[in-house]
């Protein structure tokens, strides 16, 4: 679950058309914390769950913890797909490789 809304929160950045991710529009902090909550929220309604507010709580936040800690695998992720993707379809249609760039430039930033 954590990657999958890691890359949703990553795909709010776009780059998927000219290959440059525009990062200023990735969630902040209280948008990806209401976004788990939301989740953590619903996941329970569907499960008819009775689980107190407080441990909610626990769980959107370890929600939250897990989904930052894949937004850098995403990042590695993608830009090691783009990689492969230049080199299989070559960068006439799409700027895979300026693309993987941007994707790992943004890896290593959030890593350090």
């Amino acid at each position: 679950v954590g990657f999958d809304i890691a890359n949703h929160f990553n795909e709010w950045a776009g780059g998927t058309d000219d290959g440059i991710p525009d990062y200023g529009l990735f969630p902040s902090l209280e948008q990806r914390r209401r976004f788990c909550a939301d989740y953590v929220d619903e996941k329970h309604r569907i499960a008819a769950s009775t689980t107190a507010l407080s441990e909610r709580r626990k769980e959107t936040e370890s929600l939250l913890k897990e989904v930052d800690a894949f937004v850098l695998v995403n990042h590695l992720y993608w830009g090691l797909w783009a990689v492969n993707q230049a080199s299989a379809e070559g960068c006439e249609d799409f700027d895979y490789l300026l693309y993987a760039a941007n994707r790992i430039g943004k890896y290593r930033e959030l890593r350090e």
